[in-house]
Parts: C-alpha cells; sequence; structure tokens
C-alpha cells in the first residue's frame, strides 16, 4: 500500500539525491574524466529512475504496515536494480557517463534511505502507535470489597504508575483510601549524569519507550510534584504526606474517575498552556518548561496549601517549579517561545498578560470584559508600575486598557518605552 502523503517522501529522496550528486562532483577522483554537465545528467536519469523503481518494490508503502525488514528490503531491491541498470545501459548511450559514477551515487543514496527508513521505523517504535488508550469504565453503583488499599512498592520502580493507579481508582468506592510510597529524587543515590538520564529520558516523546524497554522502569526519578500530580490526574486527593527513611508515604482519597485519555503522556522542554485571551477565547501558549512533570494537575492544591496565588498568576513559594526553571523565569527565557504566538497573532507586543483560566475568574467583572477587548501581550504594563497587591495590579491594567481603547498606537508605543526604560535602569526580572 502506498503511504498517505508519498509525494513528500519522494521530495526527500530527490534532495537525497541532489546531496549525491554534490558530493560526488566535490570528490571527483572517484570518477573518471566526464564532465560537470555529464553528473547532473546522470542525476536526473538515476533520480527518476529511483522512483519508479521504488514504486515498483513497494518502498513508498506506509513505515505504519510495514516491518523495518519489508522498508530496508525495498531500499536495497532498489539499489541493486539501479545499478545493474546503470552498469548495462550506461555504456550504450552517447554521454561520457561512468557506471562507476552511478553506483557511488547510488550507494550514497542507498545509506541515506537506509538511516531515513530506520529514523521512520524509530518513530512508529517511540510514539508506541500501536498501543490503545486505557479504557476507563463508567462508574457503576455496587458493593467494594475494600474502601483501603496500601501499596507498598515504591512507585520508583513501577513501569506503569498511571495505569496503576487507574486500576486501583476503579477498585476503591468513593472516597475510598489509598496509600503509595516513593523514593524522593533527592535520596537518589547517583551521579549528575546518571540523575539527568534517569530525569530527562522518560520525559521525552523519542527516548520514553526506548528508556522504559531497557531500564523495565526502575529506579526512575520522582519528584513530590509528579507523584502527587499523577494522583491527581487518576482521580484521587492528596490527604497528607509522611516521611519514613527514605520513602515518602503519601495518603490519598478517591476523589473521581481518572482523566487519561492519552496513548503516552510524556513531558519534553516546550510546555502549551491553555490562557484566556480576546474575546474570552481560549487559546494556547508556548513556554519552556519550568515545572515538574504533572504540575498543571495540583495548581488549585499548591494554592490551597501556600496561600493562594500572587499577583503573577503564580503560588506563593511554589515547589513545583525546577531548580533550572527559577533561573530560566528570572531572566524571562522561558517565555521566549511565546515569540511563535506572538508571530501568529496570537498576542501583540506589548499588552496585558494572558491569565491562565483560574487567575482570570479572580478578576472583577468590569476589568474581565476590558481585557477581553484586547489582545495579550509579550510586554506587559506590570513592569511599569510594578504593583505588589491584586488591588494595585488591576488599577494598573485598568489604566492601560483605558488608554489602549482610546489611543491604541500611542498608548502601546508609550508603554514599549516605559517598560523598555524599566528593565534596563531596574533591572525588572520575569516573575
Amino acid at each position: 500500500m502506498v503511504r498517505e502523503g508519498w509525494h513528500k517522501r519522494v521530495g526527500v529522496d530527490l534532495l537525497v539525491w541532489l546531496l549525491a550528486v554534490l558530493l560526488c562532483m566535490f570528490w571527483r577522483w572517484i570518477a573518471d574524466k566526464s564532465e560537470i554537465k555529464a553528473y547532473w545528467v546522470l542525476f536526473g536519469v538515476l533520480a527518476v529512475l529511483w522512483v519508479v523503481v521504488g514504486y515498483a518494490v513497494q518502498l513508498y508503502r506506509s513505515y505504519k504496515e510495514t516491518y523495518i525488514w519489508q522498508s530496508l528490503l525495498s531500499v536495497i531491491a532498489d539499489d541493486i536494480v539501479l545499478i545493474a541498470l546503470s552498469w548495462v545501459v550506461l555504456p550504450r548511450l552517447p554521454y561520457s557517463l561512468s557506471p562507476r559514477v552511478a553506483t557511488s551515487m547510488i550507494v550514497l543514496v542507498g545509506g541515506l534511505e537506509l538511516v531515513v527508513v530506520m529514523l521512520e521505523h524509530y518513530w512508529k517504535y517511540a510514539t508506541n502507535m500501536d498501543v490503545p488508550v486505557m479504557p476507563i469504565q463508567p462508574r457503576e453503583k455496587k458493593t467494594y470489597e475494600r474502601d483501603t488499599i496500601i501499596d507498598e512498592v515504591p512507585l520508583n520502580d513501577i513501569r506503569g504508575i498511571n495505569k496503576r493507579f487507574c486500576v486501583v481508582n476503579q477498585l476503591l468506592p468513593d472516597d475510598g483510601k489509598y496509600v503509595c510510597c516513593y523514593r524522593p529524587q533527592e535520596y537518589e543515590k547517583a551521579s549528575k549524569w546518571a540523575k539527568f538520564v534517569k530525569r530527562v529520558l522518560p520525559r521525552l516523546l523519542l527516548t520514553s519507550r526506548l528508556y522504559f524497554d531497557i531500564n523495565k522502569g526502575r529506579k526512575r526519578m520522582l519528584s513530590k510534584t509528579e507523584v502527587y500530580g499523577r494522583l491527581y490526574y487518576c482521580g484521587f486527593e492528596v490527604d497528607r504526606s509522611e516521611n519514613k527513611g527514605e520513602l515518602e508515604y503519601v495518603y490519598a482519597h478517591r476523589k473521581s474517575q481518572p482523566y487519561p485519555r492519552e496513548k503516552m503522556k510524556v513531558y519534553g522542554p516546550l510546555i502549551k498552556l491553555p490562557r484566556v485571551c480576546e474575546h474570552g477565547e481560549v487559546k494556547y501558549f508556548y513556554k519552556i518548561r519550568t515545572m515538574h512533570p504533572y504540575a498543571e494537575y495540583i495548581q488549585n492544591y499548591v494554592f490551597d496549601n501556600r496561600g493562594g496565588m500572587d499577583i503573577a498568576d503564580k503560588s506563593n513559594d511554589d515547589w513545583r517549579i525546577t531548580a533550572w526553571g527559577r533561573v530560566l523565569r528570572k531572566y524571562w527565557l522561558d517565555e521566549l517561545p511565546m515569540v511563535y504566538n506572538w508571530l501568529k497573532g496570537d498576542m501583540k507586543l506589548v499588552g496585558v498578560r494572558p491569565l491562565s483560566q483560574a487567575m482570570f475568574d479572580s478578576y472583577p467583572e468590569w476589568l474581565q470584559e476590558k481585557r477581553t477587548k484586547c489582545k495579550p501581550g509579550l510586554m506587559p504594563p506590570f513592569y511599569v508600575d510594578h504593583p505588589t497587591t491584586m488591588e494595585e495590579l488591576f488599577a494598573n491594567e485598568d489604566a492601560y486598557l483605558t488608554a489602549y481603547l482610546e489611543h491604541p498606537i500611542r498608548t502601546d508605543m508609550r508603554y514599549f518605552f516605559l517598560i523598555l526604560r524599566s528593565i534596563l535602569t531596574r533591572k525588572t526580572h520575569s516573575a
């Protein structure tokens, strides 16, 4: 079966052929004394033949529906057929084209094609396309055999933590108790490099499955944020925690049905966050991840236990933030990906910050209405007056929005230079 979007793969093949002919022209010693233009003639002939023969040997079948050995055999077959044609046909043509040059090009292209094929199949493997979404059965009224489950196996040595939590969730009645334990990452005895590998590779899309297939999920690095976040993600609510030696026991109760709907849940360096924008529309804004995985599921928990959120839409003394995250936030580096949102037109250069739904709901209705009349901005008026209370923040944004609605261009230009001066003279940092 020819793969969907096969024309894109043909385009990739033509680029590979172009690279091959350039390399052959650069290393002229592998060829005879053919003229430069002969290379381009040979390139055109072989590239067309490659696509035709590749179609015949099913090179362009969807990698999602083939085994890797089938794709590799297709590339090798294409190589062999073209090399044979070159040695039989080229000497008979009225061009000074050497079969050795053709063979060199074909071998180069075949090698690069093998790399492309392996990358495609590794992508299929890494994204775990054949693993179905875990079914969550509708909740039914019934008598449950137990109202408390105690799990003595540390979560660090369990591969499918979410699946385990979901199974427990379905075994417990409403408000049923669950106790689990884990070894916090600060107790992990390993080198900095080993800690980096254990912390990063399981989170990335392209390395997560490979890491767990090799490691079997043992001795993974877990933070308090991730454990709590996974529990909330799977329908639990944390009551308290207790340290016993190097293990921390978490006491929770069943609150609701689990959230899981994804085939996999991985956390890369980028994150997109829902924010309330113009006309009340919710759009996603990109940032560099500065929090531990699953931090978004315990936002209300952290706010409630740390005295609520501050004026920057963050918790006071937020322990979900990583050490690197604090550095990135201090110098605005975490907000660099929002330039993409600016280029897309989701926001303008100067304007009020895009807010999470929780923070937006804390605003008075009259200010919510004003906010939804304007696009959010990369450079907020917050950095002009530096408000320290919610009332001062409301007054700061109201002053900007009132002026902007009357004179948009003039207001944004004035605030741009005021914010720039604040950054340069007062050394303003991101919250």
